[in-house]
């Protein structure tokens, strides 16, 4: 995403586009694919703990979601959004997002 918009901000918006276009295809995929049931490791075995594909949702949605805001599709984003905050019951991420939005 921030790789996507600074080749945009360089006046290379094709490069940019190629990016975010073959991104969103790889976690589209990534969102649905099949798993032993775990979504992240840790020395600890703590993975088990969390439900792989409510992990793989949030994670996955999020980027999505910072996806479409590239591209300006603003009702997918937003979509994408709600599934990462809903799947994610802490999201720090976003939640530190929106404050910085607010705030400035």
């Amino acid at each position: 995403y921030y790789q996507a918009l600074c080749w945009r901000e360089m006046g290379l918006g094709y490069k940019g586009d190629m990016l975010i276009n073959n991104k969103l295809r790889e976690w589209q995929g990534a969102i649905n694919t099949h798993d032993a049931g775990y979504f992240s490791a840790t020395p600890f075995f703590l993975s088990y703990c969390d439900d792989a594909k409510q992990s793989r949702t949030a994670y996955y949605s999020y980027l999505m979601a910072l996806a479409y805001d590239y591209t300006q599709n603003i009702e997918m984003r937003d979509e994408y959004l709600y599934q990462a905050k809903t799947n994610d019951p802490y999201a720090l991420n976003i939640f530190a997002e929106e404050m910085h939005k607010k705030n400035f």
